[in-house]
């Protein structure tokens, strides 16, 4: 497994586009979700991509066939307790690999095409946990679409870090087995607030950490 994308949520066009952008990285999409009530801005690294993710219409996205990706309860995270992240993959050996998973088909993408969720998403409590079906790297993708990625600031590459739970918050086996396989710790937060550490890395091996969704620089 490898890490396709992450996104957290925030409030609309919240604060942390600003912060993020401040850090250097450049927006490469802005997207409307048709049907699903929310949007977003992307930021694309060669091999992945940190999408920040709002809902926009809190009645579509509550809507019956959009209800049970429960984007509108984590995106009241902040008094909830709901884990505002979620985490798709891509297979490495070409087939597919992961938890066990329910087909989503959202209105935006085509009839043929669905989003298989792993059913441990539906817990809360537990991160959004996801894959597209032909997903590929950024730096794979038609020039229109990709831009010029984080040229402008350096940055390569996005990889996780570490993955932070509350301590009353078990780690589902879905989640280990995503964290194992795109190498990243799980851990206890010590605040108990959700928190995902991704390392940002320029050409060579130099690389800085980025705490989210605070958009904190670390190291």
């Amino acid at each position: 497994m490898e890490l396709d994308h992450l996104f957290f949520m925030t409030r609309v066009e919240g604060p942390e586009v600003a912060t993020l952008e401040a850090l250097g990285l450049t927006p490469t999409y802005r997207r409307v979700h048709v049907g699903q009530g929310t949007a977003n801005v992307c930021y694309c690294f060669e091999n992945a991509y940190l999408e920040v993710l709002w809902v926009t219409d809190e009645a579509e996205s509550r809507s019956p066939l959009i209800a049970p990706m429960q984007l509108a309860e984590r995106a009241h995270w902040r008094v909830n307790g709901a884990n505002p992240f979620g985490f798709a993959w891509r297979p490495t050996s070409g087939e597919e690999v992961g938890p066990t998973a329910w087909r989503y088909k959202p209105p935006y993408l085509p009839a043929e095409l669905a989003i298989e969720v792993a059913e441990a998403s539906d817990a809360l409590e537990q991160p959004m946990m996801f894959t597209f079906p032909g997903a590929s790297a950024p730096r794979e993708w038609p020039k229109e679409r990709r831009g010029a990625l984080q040229a402008a600031s350096g940055y390569e590459r996005l990889t996780l870090q570490t993955l932070w739970l509350p301590s009353q918050v078990q780690a589902s086996s879905a989640l280990q087995q995503l964290a194992a396989g795109m190498g990243a710790e799980l851990a206890v937060a010590a605040d108990g607030q959700y928190a995902v550490d991704i390392r940002l890395w320029r050409a060579g091996s130099s690389s800085q950490t980025v705490r989210l969704p605070s958009c904190e620089l670390l190291a």
